[in-house]
């Protein structure tokens, strides 16, 4: 009875130890996909600063406008062309605004599913 025990043991122990392996190599898988996942979402997050560093660079350009006239223009349509020159890059920003948002938000959900995975 000893010796079928102590087999039957033996066996067992293979069988953990298969399954360590397994579980070691699964482990190092998804560490590695958890530095590859939080790499892309550095990538992401360097991406979202330049096209915010971008809106801002093109917000500065609306002072610029208010600056150029046109000689040849009466007052009043200088006026309005400055006017709809700014709504235009008002227009242009709030939907860049909205678009990075959008993004953004895409990439915190990723970024958090990631997270979870690499737990």
């Amino acid at each position: 009875e000893f010796r079928a025990k102590s087999r039957e043991w033996d066996k067992q122990e293979i069988l953990y130890q298969t399954h360590l392996v397994s579980l070691d190599a699964q482990q190092k898988l998804l560490s590695e996909k958890c530095n590859q996942f939080q790499k892309q979402a550095q990538n992401y997050q360097t991406q979202l600063n330049g096209k915010k560093q971008s809106i801002e660079g093109s917000s500065s350009e609306i002072p610029n406008l208010l600056c150029e006239s046109d000689t040849s223009c009466e007052t009043t349509e200088r006026d309005e062309f400055i006017i709809e020159k700014l709504k235009s890059a008002v227009s242009e920003i709030a939907l860049s605004r909205s678009k990075l948002q959008d993004e953004n938000q895409k990439l915190l959900q990723e970024l958090k599913m990631y997270q979870r995975q690499c737990q």
